[in-house]
C-alpha cells in the first residue's frame, strides 16, 4: 500500500506540500520505499528522480481570500452573529476555538489544558471562558463518541468553577459552520487557542486574523504541529501534550498589554493581508512550467530485482554495426 501511494505521487510533474517538514518527510520515504534520490537543480529547484523521470517537489502552504473575508465583516449575518455571542460573554475574556471532531485536533488535551488552568489560576475564575465549536460528520461513529466526551468534560468543569446567572464557562457548539458563521465566532473571541496534534491544513488562525482586521486586536495559541505555525511569527506557540504550557501560554495571552499584542497581530495580519489566492495559484503553475525545462534522463536497468538508475542527460546508444565491428577484433570484452 505504502509503495503504490508513492509510486501516484511520483507519477505528477509537481508535487507541493503545506509546509516544507512534510515534504523532507516525503523525501525520506521516496529514498527507502523506491530507491529514488533527490537533488537540487539549477535555480534551486528540489526534485526526485524516479524512473528516468525528474518529480519537482515545493512546499507552499495555502492562502485565503483576505479581501472577500474582509468585505463579509460588515455583512448583517456576521455582525449579528457575532453580537451575540459578546453579550452572552459581556465583560469576560473569550477564547474560542473551531475543530473538526477528530482525535488530531487535540480536543481532549485542550479541555484538560483548561480545566487545569482555572485549577492552577484562580484569579482567572469568573473571567475567562472557552467557547468550542466542534464541526461533526455524523456518519462516523467515532466522531459522536468524541463529542460526547467532550461535552462530559465540559459539563464537569462547569459544575465546579460555574457560578449562578454565570455563562458557561466552557460551551461546546456542534454542527457545520460557514464561512460568515466561522468569521462571527473567531471575531467576537478575544483568543484563539489552537491544540493540534498533527494538522498542516489548519486555516482558522489565518481567518482569525480577517476577523480582526478592522480593530486589530486578538491573540492565537497555536500548536506547533499546525502548519501555519511555521510561518505566522506573532502567534503564541505550544506543545499541546505540554499542560504547563498551554497554561502558561492561555495566562500570557488573557493578561497580555496592549503594546505586544498589537506588535504580535501585526506581524501576521501583514502576511495574511498581502498573500493573496491569485499570487498562490500563479506560483504553482510558476513551478509547474519550470518542470518543462528539468531534463528528464532516459532509463536503463537489468529487470526486476536490480536497481534501476537514470542515466546522464548526454546518454546515447551505441550504434550496433560499429560496435559489432569493433567487438569482433577484440579477444574480450566486458560489459558494465
Amino acid at each position: 500500500m505504502r509503495e503504490d501511494i508513492m509510486q501516484s505521487l511520483l507519477s505528477c510533474k509537481v508535487v507541493t506540500f503545506q509546509v516544507f517538514s512534510y515534504a523532507f518527510h516525503f523525501l525520506s520515504s521516496c529514498q527507502l520505499l523506491m530507491i529514488a534520490m533527490h537533488s537540487f537543480q539549477g535555480g534551486g529547484i528540489l526534485q526526485v528522480e524516479h524512473e528516468g523521470r525528474s518529480v519537482v517537489i515545493t512546499a507552499d502552504h495555502v492562502v485565503l481570500p483576505y479581501t472577500e473575508f474582509v468585505q463579509r465583516l460588515d455583512g448583517e449575518q456576521v455582525q449579528v452573529a457575532a453580537q451575540k455571542i459578546r453579550e452572552e460573554f459581556d465583560g469576560w475574556k473569550l477564547i474560542a476555538s473551531i475543530d473538526r471532531s477528530e482525535p488530531f485536533t487535540g480536543l481532549i488535551l485542550k479541555l484538560r489544558a483548561f480545566q487545569r488552568f482555572l485549577s492552577d489560576c484562580p484569579q482567572h475564575r469568573h473571567r475567562v471562558a472557552l467557547h468550542q465549536h466542534v464541526l461533526v460528520d455524523q456518519r462516523h461513529e467515532s466522531d459522536r463518541d468524541l463529542l460526547q466526551e467532550l461535552k462530559r468534560i465540559a459539563e464537569e468543569i462547569n459544575s465546579k468553577y460555574r457560578a449562578p446567572n454565570e455563562p458557561p464557562v466552557v460551551s461546546i457548539a456542534e454542527g457545520g459552520l460557514d464561512v460568515d458563521a466561522r468569521l462571527a465566532v473567531l471575531q467576537a473571541a478575544d483568543v484563539l487557542l489552537d491544540t493540534s496534534i498533527n494538522d498542516g491544513l489548519n486555516l482558522h488562525p489565518l481567518m482569525f486574523y480577517c476577523a480582526h482586521s478592522k480593530d486589530r486586536k486578538g491573540v492565537v495559541i497555536a500548536s506547533e504541529f499546525t502548519g501555519c505555525t511555521s510561518f505566522l511569527t506573532g502567534v503564541i506557540k505550544v506543545n499541546p501534550w505540554k499542560t504547563s504550557q498551554v497554561i502558561n501560554a492561555i495566562h500570557n495571552a488573557v493578561t497580555m498589554d496592549p503594546a505586544e499584542q498589537e506588535s504580535r497581530f501585526a506581524k501576521d495580519h501583514s502576511y495574511v493581508s498581502t498573500q493573496t489566492l491569485h499570487q498562490w495559484v500563479n506560483q504553482n503553475l510558476v513551478e509547474l512550467k519550470k518542470t518543462q525545462k528539468v531534463q528528464s534522463c532516459p532509463l536503463r536497468g537489468l529487470g526486476a530485482g536490480n536497481m534501476l538508475l537514470p542515466t546522464g542527460p548526454s546518454f546515447g546508444h551505441l550504434l550496433h554495426e560499429a560496435s559489432c565491428k569493433t567487438i569482433g577484433k577484440l579477444s574480450a570484452v566486458a560489459f558494465f
